[in-house]
């Protein structure tokens, strides 16, 4: 979520858009996404980030697909729309960006040898 924040933020860097950690490298142009509010596109950003991370963290524990119901609810209260899946957020997404934030830190956690 901080990410989908500091995306957004003209002072602000990013954890791991742009940058390495640990040897994995999520690349990222800012070119582009500051064309909303701010603040709107922070949250739908975060929104949708921590939804594809929940979705993937959680895929095969107990009670899976009664929380991913809950996570759909909320995303469904929130006005966001759950089938959107693009990572190009150089479309001025929000939502892809948050849906891209997520693919580099799933990816990040899949080659990290935490399991």
């Amino acid at each position: 979520m901080y990410d989908a924040w500091a995306a957004y933020d003209d002072t602000a860097d990013p954890f791991f858009l742009g940058r390495s950690v640990g040897g994995f490298s999520c690349t990222f142009d800012p070119v582009g996404i500051r064309r909303h509010n701010p603040k709107e596109a922070q949250e739908e950003a975060a929104s949708y980030a921590a939804y594809r991370i929940l979705k993937h963290r959680f895929a095969n524990s107990p009670l899976s697909a009664l929380k991913v119901q809950q996570y759909n609810d909320l995303m469904n209260h929130l006005g966001l729309d759950t089938t959107l899946v693009s990572t190009d957020y150089l479309s001025g997404s929000p939502a892809a960006l948050g849906n891209y934030i997520a693919e580099c830190i799933i990816d990040f956690g899949l080659q990290d040898g935490s399991k």
